[in-house]
């Protein structure tokens, strides 16, 4: 994507993600998935910070 594109705006919502689990999901299960979604998740956000971030001190550097 351009960023320098006018109709673009800087920062972009890309999408979003939705976990559901069956209501009668045993209580055990449910907080081992939610766990392990939430590590997962939390693991993609610090990546995509970390790659933006990156770029930003890469950017600096070059000025």
């Amino acid at each position: 994507m351009d960023g320098t594109n006018y109709q673009q705006p800087s920062s972009m919502d890309i999408g979003q993600f939705t976990l559901k689990w069956d209501a009668n999901t045993a209580w055990p299960e449910l907080i081992e998935k939610s766990s392990k979604a939430f590590k997962l998740l939390y693991s993609i956000n610090y990546q995509l910070w970390k790659i933006d971030d990156l770029a930003k001190k890469k950017a600096a550097k070059s000025i």
